[in-house]
């Protein structure tokens, strides 16, 4: 497991430099397909779009993307990658940067059928989209050199993130490797203490000004992975990942994240500088073959 948290700019942008290029491509596809293709009912499904081409730009992504694209290129110096797998890809245009960046076709799912027809509008070249849940995916048996899932597991309850990466390993060739990334939160007394309040804080506000309708959104939120429950998941496939179990993580603090996140913030892009941000992210190397895992520590 990594902790995705580098805190010297000249590092940040060593790490994230592989991404760089080929995001920038693709933003620009993305955008002039916002602006040009013709939406009628699909509206909200790209405002779901405009928002993630946000995100591409939040530190915590840059570093989650740049994750997957390094653990992709150590994966590509012994063997060809051909099909490519991205779980949850929701209205994300990182598909796309994988399939300019690799040269590969990777197909896509996600649960939301409006938001792949969304995509499908935008029609990404070397990407293929199809509705179906990630606890049940579509395809046979070792049908994919790579599956990645990023950002995704926070998203949905603890015992359909295990049944997901089950899937994932299912579908995944025997040689080849499940790249994840969960977001992480400090198990710091003071942290749940920050968390809570400012979500009453919150709640109160909601209710006080009649937006109930956000209140609901917003208890569905992103619920990030802590130390004890990365221990669990690290528990269960542990003797499959590249890397091992960090114990330093266990002592990041919630200064220490929001910190991450001043360093690398950038004018221009949504982010409440003085509310910061109460999480990072974690990147997780799976792979069935243990001669894999040994190459890829090597690398």
């Amino acid at each position: 497991m990594t902790l995705l948290l580098v805190r010297e700019r000249a590092a940040f942008e060593e790490y994230t430099q592989p991404l760089r290029e080929p995001a920038r491509q693709c933003t620009q596809d993305f955008q002039e397909g916002l602006e040009t293709k013709s939406w009628g009912r699909l509206e909200p499904a790209k405002q779901a779009v405009a928002r993630y081409l946000e995100y591409l730009r939040w530190p915590t992504r840059r570093m989650e993307y740049s994750f997957v694209m390094r653990a992709l290129e150590r994966h590509a110096k012994r063997q060809v990658i051909s099909r490519v797998l991205d779980v949850g890809s929701g209205p994300s245009p990182f598909p796309a940067i994988l399939s300019a960046a690799f040269r590969c076709p990777v197909w896509c799912v996600d649960r939301d059928p409006e938001v792949v027809e969304a995509i499908r509008v935008l029609a990404p070249p070397g990407c293929t989209y199809e509705v179906s849940d990630m606890s049940s995916l579509p395809f046979g048996e070792r049908s994919f050199d790579v599956v990645t899932c990023v950002s995704v597991l926070e998203h949905v309850a603890r015992s359909e993130g295990i049944k997901a990466i089950a899937e994932m390993l299912r579908v995944v060739k025997e040689n080849g490797v499940v790249i994840i990334t969960v977001d992480y939160c400090s198990l710091a007394t003071g942290w749940r203490l920050v968390k809570w309040l400012s979500r009453g804080v919150a709640a109160a506000k909601r209710l006080a000004t009649g937006r109930v309708k956000t209140l609901v959104v917003e208890a569905g939120a992103p619920r990030a992975y802590n130390w004890i429950q990365l221990r669990a998941l690290y528990d269960r496939y542990g003797e499959q990942m590249v890397d091992g179990l960090d114990e330093g993580m266990a002592r990041l603090s919630l200064r220490g994240i929001r910190s991450f996140w001043r360093e690398h913030w950038e004018p221009g892009f949504s982010y409440d500088r003085r509310r910061g941000r109460d999480y990072t992210s974690v990147g997780l190397l799976i792979a069935p073959d243990p001669q894999v895992r040994a190459a890829l520590r090597s690398l």
